[in-house]
């Protein structure tokens, strides 16, 4: 009778819970947010004439910034901070267990995205 009980109760937690799960989604999402600020960024930098093309002939290379993306990357790192803040909060508000902890990527993505934030709000 005893060890039924206690393994009624080891059964009770399958898996995480909805928070968590909630916290690792909004992680997925960052992750995909800085991953489309890095295309905005590749897309938005100057070109430079390729070898094949040195004079520029054929291809004239824009030797500037294109503001429109340099706007998506400001716009997407807004909602990545705004994401990650979330995240952060959401998962400090949940640590009621020893085992819980904030996660470190949450705090990595809030410092990439301030960084940019502030990068390209001074630079453009």
């Amino acid at each position: 009778m005893i060890v039924d009980k206690q393994e009624k109760r080891r059964e009770r937690r399958k898996g995480p819970d909805t928070v968590k799960k909630a916290v690792s989604w909004i992680i997925g999402i960052g992750w995909l947010l800085l991953f489309q600020i890095w295309v905005f960024f590749y897309f938005a930098m100057p070109e430079q004439p390729s070898i094949f093309d040195p004079g520029g002939m054929y291809h004239k290379p824009r030797f500037s910034w294109d503001i429109t993306m340099v706007k998506n990357m400001f716009i997407v790192a807004t909602v990545l901070l705004i994401f990650s803040v979330i995240g952060l909060i959401v998962s400090a508000l949940r640590s009621k267990r020893k085992t819980d902890r904030i996660s470190p990527t949450l705090i990595i993505m809030i410092i990439l995205s301030f960084i940019g934030i502030f990068i390209i709000y001074f630079k453009f």
